[in-house]
């Protein structure tokens, strides 16, 4: 790597000092494009130019540790269907306590709904079918997913909890550690990961976004009135954590007389998200835990301890599979203005982002003006470029190569669609 070292206290007063590198261009673009995987997809439907419509993506986890590699994964998809017309899909997915989920999730969720989506309008005169149908389809497709993330668990054991609780230890990691089929069943269960996923018809004309967790979706629209930039933005997604007072409550509502349902914003005391795939650790019988997943040869990798959590553990489910389905008619032209759009887009991005600079409107204005240049930028990396400091190459430099013991950041990924 090409640069100079030099120290930083990261903006942490009191804390470090860190070595890092001090890059200049072109290397510090280099750098950053080496580490931020920028992907530009070309998507099955036109622009009113008639070329194909583009999807941006990075995802960022500049920690060199292997146990730090990003759990992000982040996927846009065309479908075309018989008839239907030609759908695009876009999902971000957090996954937490390792890959696992987040692996199975962006990879079998996909085609289950679009099968599910196929389904429904092969027996519709309309490429859409009704608004309100798909919201509930979507709603739908996601719950029966997680379901059978338990049932293939459960399968496994087909006396139930009887005789979970009549086997040995050795009996149950007979079954569980097989590495192969059961173990990875029972891995999926243990990790964990958000959904973020956005749907939209053929002609552009309707938008669908479906959340679980903490992830976010941001509709932007910039347009011009004398020259100056005007943003405008509607939040799509919904933040399902224990920070929301909203959501601790309904899970306090759901486990009345459990005082510690909810403690220090934590879904009893270990888990941020109050909704999630996966982390059947919150959504079984604690005997479950106790008998099948601390069997696991793959291990848990939950930050608060297992005797702590299992005594909090009464009245499961404590984590929801239940998404908000938000839709919008794109076809209407504005979001929260009247104005002669220039550029209109979705923003679908970890919370990572957030933590890095939470300010929407920035983040309108960066996509807008990139989108606005015509230029072969990755809109993703624009975006992605500024939160970590933009044209400061010190701040931008000290961000990608620091050198912690620990990760810096949590794992970014943004997904940018014009729309």
């Amino acid at each position: 790597m090409i640069g100079e070292k030099a120290q930083t206290d990261m903006g942490w007063k009191g804390e470090g000092p860190w070595t890092f590198m001090r890059l200049r261009e072109p290397h510090l673009t280099a750098e950053f494009d080496r580490q931020s995987l920028p992907k530009t997809c070309e998507l099955g439907v036109k622009d009113r130019d008639g070329r194909a419509k583009k999807a941006y993506s990075v995802s960022l986890q500049p920690s060199p540790n292997p146990d730090d590699l990003s759990q992000d994964r982040c996927i846009v998809e065309s479908w075309e269907f018989p008839g239907g017309g030609m759908w695009t899909f876009a999902g971000v997915f957090d996954g937490h306590a390792g890959h696992d989920t987040a692996d199975h999730t962006v990879k079998c969720f996909p085609p289950f709904l679009k099968a599910q989506l196929g389904t429904t309008l092969s027996s519709n005169s309309s490429q859409t079918g009704d608004t309100k149908m798909i919201s509930n389809l979507i709603s739908d497709s996601i719950r029966t997913f997680d379901e059978n993330l338990t049932k293939d668990l459960l399968d496994l054991f087909p006396g139930g909890e009887a005789s979970i609780d009549k086997m040995s230890d050795e009996e149950i990691k007979a079954i569980i550690n097989d590495g192969g089929r059961n173990a990875a069943i029972v891995s999926r269960c243990m990790r964990g990961t958000t959904l973020l996923i956005a749907l939209i018809d053929p002609h552009y004309e309707n938008l669908w976004v479906a959340s679980l967790g903490d992830c976010v979706a941001i509709l932007g629209n910039t347009g011009r009135i004398n020259s100056e930039l005007n943003v405008n933005y509607s939040v799509m997604s919904e933040t399902h954590n224990g920070n929301q007072a909203i959501e601790a409550d309904r899970v306090r509502l759901e486990h009345p007389g459990e005082e510690e349902a909810v403690l220090r914003n934590r879904v009893l005391g270990a888990i941020a998200v109050t909704r999630a795939i996966g982390d059947h650790l919150f959504k079984l019988p604690k005997l479950y835990t106790e008998k099948v997943f601390m069997n696991a040869s793959s291990g848990f990798r939950i930050m608060t301890p297992l005797g702590l959590i299992l005594p909090r553990l009464k009245t499961p489910p404590y984590l929801s599979n239940i998404p908000e389905v938000k839709h919008t008619a794109l076809g209407n032209k504005t979001v929260a203005s009247p104005l002669e759009l220039d550029q209109r887009f979705l923003i679908l991005c970890s919370d990572g982002l957030v933590d890095l600079y939470p300010q929407y409107d920035d983040w309108v204005r960066t996509v807008g003006t990139a989108l606005s240049q015509n230029s072969d930028t990755n809109i993703a990396s624009a975006l992605l470029r500024f939160v970590l400091g933009g044209d400061d190459e010190e701040l931008v430099s000290r961000m990608l190569t620091v050198e912690m013991c620990e990760r810096w950041m949590d794992d970014t990924t943004i997904v940018i669609l014009p729309l």
